[in-house]
């Protein structure tokens, strides 16, 4: 980290992730509300599954969707299932809960499916993986925070630039500098975060500050407020 001002985008992004939370978590609520009120408003009635509908992804794979017959306001209906599995839910005969709303009988669908937590469920799992997500960059951003004001600055000698590769196999680069101890002349090893352009170019110094953290001297930010203006 170098300046101040670096540790904003962090808090940007942070602030991003946690909007995308609480969107997520907001339409899980009212996607499940809506569903309880469908519910509310039908008529359960027996169905016999005829038979499958079979669907092929974009990935060529084959899903089987129950075909079922039902009977309502004297009518027989037949509708295909939203519900779907790699092998046939149901066999041909077998007897199915039918839910549907009485001005749309031909949009029936399966009772199980509808009681299923189904998308809400969906939204709200993933909110909850977004805020694990924001919860982790905040943290990240306090213990950088207190590193940044805290910390003790020492001046550190550019040795070399690494690189490594992601599993993803993405190229991933980073800063190596040293520092040798006054006191006990112990040499010791400054790498900064994983940048995703080759810095090399860009580095217009030898000398890299350093800051250590307040009470534990694994921890540190090296200040990349030295490269070039236009390094990415």
């Amino acid at each position: 980290w170098g300046k101040n001002e670096e540790i904003i985008p962090i808090a940007s992004l942070k602030h991003i992730i946690l909007a995308i939370s609480i969107i997520l978590f907001v339409d899980g609520l009212y996607l499940y509300q809506q569903s309880r009120i469908e519910i509310q408003k039908s008529i359960t009635v027996q169905g016999t599954v005829v038979g499958s509908f079979e669907s092929v992804s974009s990935e060529l794979n084959v899903y089987y969707h129950p075909i079922v017959r039902f009977t309502a306001k004297g009518k027989v209906f037949q509708i295909t299932s939203s519900s779907n599995g790699s092998r046939p839910l149901y066999k041909p005969g077998e007897n199915v809960e039918i839910l549907y709303n009485p001005n749309f009988p031909e949009k029936g669908e399966i009772k199980q499916v509808v009681s299923s937590v189904g998308t809400s469920g969906i939204c709200i799992f993933y909110s909850i993986i977004t805020f694990s997500i924001f919860l982790f960059f905040h943290i990240t951003q306090k213990k950088a925070e207190n590193i940044y004001h805290n910390g003790n600055r020492i001046i550190t000698q550019y040795d070399n630039v690494t690189y490594s590769y992601n599993i993803k196999r993405m190229k991933l680069y980073q800063i190596h500098s040293t520092y040798k101890d006054p006191k006990t002349n112990e040499i010791r090893v400054f790498k900064s975060p994983n940048l995703l352009v080759d810095p090399t170019d860009f580095i217009t110094t030898k000398s890299i500050n350093v800051i250590m953290h307040p009470t534990n001297a694994k921890k540190y930010l090296m200040d990349l407020s030295f490269l070039d203006k236009n390094y990415i």
